[in-house]
């Protein structure tokens, strides 16, 4: 049976399936859960760290760096949108001032604060060649890259993707 499907269903598919890109990406979990972190802590990353909506926590216990993904669409004509992807990267002052966190990154090439080395990377992350065509025609374009001001003890950055897909795509499903 073919099905349609929708504009809407495509843009929590994206989110999704960066969710599981970022999961797999050694260094973002790295930095997300310090060294020697284990695949429990990586499967309790998703509501905890890593939210497929923009979040915050008003009451925290703990000091840590958080991600937050969201996406959008214009139209750009009758056949192709324009998805945008928002990835906001944030974090507690305290993480971003421990200098062990970033230590061994910045000896590998990266550069700035704790939220400027994580924002290169999940760039890098999204601009991979295998990655290329995965969500829309071509590679996510990075539009911009703004700081944000959660609150008084957080500092983060909000990076905003564009990518052209197709409006709307037929799949197949299987019977089950």
């Amino acid at each position: 049976m073919r099905r349609l499907d929708t504009i809407l269903r495509d843009l929590g598919a994206y989110k999704d399936n960066l969710i599981t890109m970022f999961l797999k990406s050694e260094k973002i979990c790295e930095l997300l859960l310090g060294e020697n972190y284990t695949d429990c802590e990586i499967d309790n990353l998703v509501y905890s760290q890593i939210f497929p909506f923009p979040y915050i926590e008003n009451t925290q216990t703990e000091t840590k760096p958080y991600m937050c993904i969201e996406t959008d669409f214009s139209s750009s004509s009758h056949t192709i949108k324009d998805v945008m992807i928002y990835v906001w990267v944030y974090a507690h002052k305290d993480v971003i001032g421990n200098k062990k966190r970033v230590e061994k990154y910045k000896g590998s090439g990266y550069a700035g604060t704790f939220i400027d080395i994580l924002a290169d990377i999940i760039d890098q992350d999204l601009r991979k060649p295998e990655h290329k065509n995965k969500y829309g025609v071509g590679s996510p374009t990075l539009k911009k890259a703004t700081p944000t001001y959660p609150n008084n003890n957080y500092y983060g950055r909000q990076m905003t993707y564009v990518v052209s897909d197709f409006k709307v795509k037929a799949i197949n499903e299987k019977k089950g």
